[in-house]
């Protein structure tokens, strides 16, 4: 995580928020006094091409260029801050931290003041807390499957009993150690979710657990991660569910390919004791890319669920979303996004015999707050609409979220 933000951070700092006029004020004669020198000229060239350098993955040849410059023009912040992030992608974040520990942040944005208080502060341990208020009008709910990550390490969360009718509320808490911190980094995440829903009086537990490996080769970046969870659903039918996963994700700036694999097994109890039982092997393959504040995902899956008391059953799932930034405001940074899904089940449903394909349309707006800083980083609200079609009746649901949290909390 900390790699990617350090890349994408990388070219934004040079191109979007210090801009290539900043090295030319800081090095140009006072209003009105002589023309630039032609030492001030060639380090405008200098830095262009360090910035070349970045953007082609070179960061050795770009720490060299920055040396040039700070040479001449040691206080310049463009160059310490860009030689910092070089140097953080090197792998060298003491002297990433040297460089930026003193340096004065007016006037910069506060995605520049972000990523200098990561390079300068510890964060070996990460903790996360995402509470989450829900309201539905479907009877029982479908499946959905998320996912995030922390550090490289892929975490599933999915629950079917969010679709459950009424109020809900939930927590989602957990933390992060990063193991290593040489090439690859290796970071533990454990965590849970607990969820409860007052007007059907059912309740869900869920812990999980990830290590993932994070392998820099520059411009590219390869993670796997193993991945484990358990969850207890307390309603009617209860189940509990065991699954383990492995994945590999690799990211070439703008693009983003997870490979991944997941085992579960559900055994139902009390009077759904073997007839719910049933083992599912999941292969799943999701694409995100981006450019200009507009990001996109294409996920693909197949599930064959075997039942101990049934039919195998294989299911297919598509899935295409975007995500925009569309307006900058000074509070806060408003993210919109839609998404379709479709479900295409092979075989008719044991309990009427009718051949399901799901439809589900979803939208939703987000907010983070980015003036409300809490132990270093800031809140965020989201809402969320979504809206199932099924050919089996039981399916088709309205479903109104709304999550609050915080992304991270940083020692």
């Amino acid at each position: 995580m900390i790699s990617r933000f350090l890349n994408v951070l990388a070219l934004l700092v040079a191109c979007l928020v210090l801009g290539p006029p900043a090295i030319a004020q800081e090095t140009a004669a006072p209003e009105g006094g002589p023309e630039p020198t032609r030492i001030q000229i060639d380090l405008i060239q200098v830095l262009e091409q360090a910035r070349a350098a970045v953007r082609a993955g070179d960061f050795e040849k770009a720490v060299g260029l920055y040396q040039v410059i700070l040479r001449f023009a040691p206080e310049s912040r463009v160059a310490r801050i860009e030689m910092s992030l070089a140097l953080a992608r090197l792998g060298d974040r003491e002297r990433a931290a040297r460089l930026v520990r003193d340096i004065d942040t007016e006037g910069l944005r506060p995605e520049v003041i972000d990523i200098i208080s990561r390079l300068v502060g510890p964060d070996r341990l990460t903790f996360f807390l995402i509470p989450e208020f829900f309201v539905d009008t479907n009877v029982i709910g479908q499946t959905k499957n998320d996912f995030f990550t922390v550090d490289g390490a892929i975490i599933p969360t999915d629950s079917n009993a969010r679709g459950r009718r009424g109020f809900g509320y939930g927590l989602t808490f957990g933390g992060s150690y990063r193991l290593t911190d040489e090439n690859p980094r290796t970071t533990l995440t454990l965590g849970t979710t607990l969820r409860d829903f007052e007007a059907s009086k059912d309740d869900e537990q869920n812990l999980f657990g990830s290590v993932g490996w994070l392998f820099d080769f520059g411009r590219l970046d390869l993670t796997p991660s193993l991945a484990g969870a358990y969850r207890y659903r307390d309603w009617r039918p209860r189940e509990a569910e065991w699954s383990a996963g492995i994945a590999a994700a690799v990211a070439f700036e703008p693009v983003r390919n997870t490979l991944g694999f997941r085992y579960r097994q559900i055994d139902g109890e009390g009077d759904f004791d073997g007839v719910l039982n049933r083992t599912s092997y999941e292969i799943y393959d999701t694409i995100g890319f981006g450019f200009d504040g507009v990001a996109f995902r294409i996920d693909a899956r197949h599930i064959r669920e075997v039942w101990e008391q049934r039919e195998e059953q294989d299911n297919y799932e598509a899935i295409g979303g975007i995500d925009t930034t569309f307006v900058d405001v000074p509070w806060a940074i408003p993210t919109v996004g839609v998404s379709y899904t479709y479900r295409d089940f092979e075989n008719p449903e044991p309990l009427f015999n009718i051949l399901r394909t799901d439809r589900e349309y979803e939208g939703h707006l987000e907010l983070l707050f980015r003036d409300w800083e809490l132990f270093g980083t800031r809140p965020f609200v989201r809402y969320e609409y979504t809206k199932s079609e099924s050919t089996y009746n039981l399916f088709d649901y309205d479903k109104h979220e709304i999550s609050v949290g915080v992304r991270a909390i940083t020692w």
